[in-house]
């Protein structure tokens, strides 16, 4: 396995117990879903919380990720964290943001807070602002670490469809969230 995809298992693997120990101190359950459901659903967790349940797939912090080395020119001045929406998984399946768990857990970088936004809400907050992502790219139309928010990219050599919005646009945008305290695991 290469450096970047350990780092990036390893902070998925960080965030989720972050995210489970936060959840328990707002008095919710959380418990793991299967190694299938994880792999074939995209789903990380089984949540209850304020009388009801839902399932939760949790997304690590990619504000300190080799995404972007330099804040975009059109947001200098604002704080800036990124939130990656995945239309296409990696192996040219519908990514996270088409099917899977109800609700997405992102760890929103420098706020030390999750937002917990409706799936399907936080998807659209992302067509609002970078339109229908493409069938498919040429290869030079594939920006991949270094894209612009708001552009639908894709990776070389990979199926993979995202683009990048901020934290605030997901605020603005969704009417179906929470914002819950960031709890670091021991």
């Amino acid at each position: 396995m290469n450096k970047r995809r350990q780092d990036c298992n390893i902070a998925g693997t960080v965030s989720e117990l972050n995210f489970v120990e936060s959840a328990r101190a707002m008095g919710w359950g959380c418990e793991k879903s299967s190694s299938h459901e994880n792999r074939i659903g995209k789903v990380d967790f089984h949540v209850s919380a304020q009388n009801r349940g839902f399932t939760c797939d949790v997304k690590a912090s990619k504000l300190n990720g080799p995404f972007f080395t330099e804040t975009p020119s059109k947001l200098v001045g604002r704080t800036f964290n990124p939130l990656l929406i995945e239309a296409v998984g990696i192996s040219g399946h519908p990514g996270w943001a088409k099917q899977g768990a109800e609700y997405i857990a992102f760890e929103v970088g420098d706020c030390d807070f999750w937002h917990i936004v409706k799936r399907e809400q936080v998807y659209g907050a992302a067509l609002a602002m970078s339109g229908e992502p493409p069938l498919q790219y040429k290869l030079e139309d594939r920006g991949g670490h270094q894209a612009r928010p708001y552009n639908w990219y894709g990776r070389y050599k990979r199926k993979d469809v995202f683009c990048w919005i901020e934290y605030i646009d997901s605020w603005r945008l969704c009417d179906d969230f929470i914002n819950i305290k960031y709890i670091r695991s021991a």
